[in-house]
């Protein structure tokens, strides 16, 4: 047997955060099923000894905010016309009052 890492805990503070990515598949702490690459927060304060199949990628600070600091967010996509086509298809069947949820999926559906 061989010692190929040894791994340290981290700690986390108030209104910090743990950035994990599992290397494996694997069940974390909270027994959810983790996928390779997947990666999630722990926020719980105290040490976090990580997984032997999880890896620590950034500590994360939270913005606090208060009335005079705000925080603004902005949302850049791009889709495949295809993609497009059917979001606007379901929004346009939405607003007629009924909505065909498998036109997100499967391209274009008419009803």
């Amino acid at each position: 047997m061989t010692v190929r890492e040894t791994i340290q805990a981290t700690i986390i503070k108030p209104n910090q955060a743990i950035k994990l990515r599992s290397r494996k598949e694997c069940i974390d702490r909270e027994g959810n099923a983790r996928v390779t690459g997947e990666e999630w927060l722990v926020k719980k304060t105290g040490a976090y000894l990580p997984g032997a199949y999880e890896e620590v990628v950034d500590i994360v600070n939270a913005y606090v905010l208060t009335e005079k600091v705000s925080l603004s967010l902005s949302l850049s996509l791009s889709l495949s016309l295809s993609l497009s086509l059917s979001i606007l298809l379901t929004i346009f069947q939405v607003g007629l009052g009924y909505l065909v949820p498998e036109c997100l999926h499967s391209g274009f559906c008419w009803s």
